[in-house]
């Protein structure tokens, strides 16, 4: 499959090439393709297929101007590496959830900016017909800019018409996966809203779930208002809280699309904008008289 279809990288082009991750099912490495830096996957034998198809749905979204969803620049053999085939994509320092786990605090306005990039990937996954089954903060890079994408497409899958709804095994990341997918019924892209509602408790409370006191509802969703008194009497945060109650619902006929989330969001980001101007305003005003 590979490099028959995409652009191979010649093995000249690479510099300073030093391994980051060891990982499970791909080593990871980071490096200099000209001038600029690359992550390289190089993958283990016995689960290479599933990699494989990774690439071909990235290459499926590659030729559309999408950029929350990670970059693929193509195929390489870097000897130094070894085992056989690499891939290459575009170098992210971090995942999201590191981040909400690290002593560095995101603004609400980077939250909410997170959100809205991670939706506006999703988006153009679900315009795709593919459904990712895995979304969650690990799965989130951040760009040294702050701009997340979303990577992984490992547990993807392409459904052929996204009115319906199929069966695709179970993927149990809990407490990310939609009820419906832990019973092993059918679901179609609204469990990717479930598990999308579930990064948006992560980035309301900035930590990640496996750092929060998890509450079930005895359908097997996140039991929201556990949380929901935790909250700061804020307005922006109430209404993030209600756009991430509204992704959770056990009905997932009553989930948002991806495409209406972009705008809810952006409405909150703005408002959050307008807010922060108010306040470095004042703040201003206050030193002066000082």
């Amino acid at each position: 499959m590979s490099s028959n279809h995409s652009s191979v990288l010649q093995e000249s082009d690479f510099s300073n090439v030093v391994r980051i991750s060891p990982g499970v099912y791909a080593s990871v490495y980071k490096a200099s393709y000209k001038g600029k830096d690359v992550a390289i996957k190089a993958f283990r034998g016995h689960d290479r297929e599933a990699f494989e198809k990774e690439v071909e749905l990235l290459r499926r979204v590659k030729d559309k101007y999408v950029k929350n969803i990670v970059k693929y620049l193509g195929s390489t053999s870097l000897s130094v590496i070894g085992h056989g085939e690499q891939h290459v994509f575009e170098y992210c320092p971090g995942t999201l959830k590191e981040r909400l786990e690290s002593n560095e605090q995101l603004s609400l306005s980077q939250r909410v900016a997170i959100a809205r990039d991670i939706a506006s990937g999703m988006y153009c996954l679900h315009e795709a017909n593919i459904i990712l089954r895995n979304l969650s903060s690990a799965n989130i890079l951040l760009k040294a800019n702050e701009v997340a994408v979303v990577s992984n497409l490992r547990l993807a899958c392409v459904i052929p018409n996204r009115e319906k709804k199929a069966k695709f095994g179970v993927v149990k990341d809990f407490p990310r996966t939609a009820p419906e997918t832990i019973d092993g019924k059918e679901y179609d892209q609204s469990s990717d809203v479930y598990s999308f509602g579930a990064i948006l408790i992560e980035l309301l409370r900035h930590k990640p779930l496996e750092n929060l006191k998890l509450y079930y509802t005895p359908q097997k969703c996140i039991d929201t208002e556990k949380f929901e008194s935790s909250i700061p009497d804020d307005v922006n945060l109430k209404n993030l809280y209600n756009v991430a109650t509204n992704c959770l619902s056990v009905d997932s006929k009553k989930r948002p699309t991806f495409k209406s989330l972009i705008g809810d969001l952006g409405l909150i980001f703005d408002c959050v904008g307008e807010k922060d101007k108010v306040t470095n305003i004042k703040s201003m005003f206050e030193a002066k008289g000082k």
